[in-house]
């Protein structure tokens, strides 16, 4: 991260140099969560960032737009196929209304939300009482089943959320 140049950027994109890794069993052992916040969040810089991703990457497509995510980063789209998937979540987010909300990090969110697994990431974009959108992702290198509980009370939502799963449109079980 060179700062001086990026004072004259709107925004940064990172992540060219992963290609040269190779494939690890888990996104954290190619890209360490805290290395992600320190270089490829743009927060600390004040400069929107973009997470590149290439075919040709240790990850899958998955994996690096999960660990963007959490960040409030969005991964640069390289195909066509790419566009559709973006373009889903910045609808998601439109409809929220993302500006009115408040991100609120995996690395701060205890109070608000919890889950089954250490390896298992939340980060919650919530508008109080219009909704939230959880980015939810495994950083471990098992399968899990996710399983997420919220304080809907101390997020200002209502008792009960409807889910749906923004990539594919299905819905999401959702209890209590």
């Amino acid at each position: 991260m060179t700062i001086p140049t990026v004072a004259f950027a709107t925004s940064y994109w990172n992540g060219e140099h992963l290609q040269s890794i190779k494939r690890q069993p888990s996104t954290p052992a190619i890209l360490p969560l805290d290395a992600f916040r320190c270089e490829f969040m743009g927060h600390n810089w004040g400069v929107p960032a973009e997470l590149l991703w290439y075919p040709s990457d240790p990850f899958s497509r998955r994996e690096p737009m999960g660990c963007a995510l959490l960040h409030d980063v969005f991964v640069h789209p390289q195909r066509v196929g790419d566009i559709d998937i973006s373009s889903r979540l910045w609808k998601a987010m439109d409809s929220l209304g993302r500006r009115g909300a408040r991100w609120l990090p995996y690395w701060e969110n205890r109070e608000f939300v919890g889950t089954d697994s250490d390896d298992l990431k939340v980060s919650i974009y919530n508008r109080p009482g219009h909704g939230l959108i959880a980015v939810v992702a495994n950083m471990g290198s098992q399968r899990l089943e996710p399983l997420v509980k919220f304080d809907l009370a101390k997020l200002g939502q209502g008792e009960k959320l409807v889910g749906v799963d923004v990539l594919s449109g299905r819905p999401v079980e959702c209890e209590g």
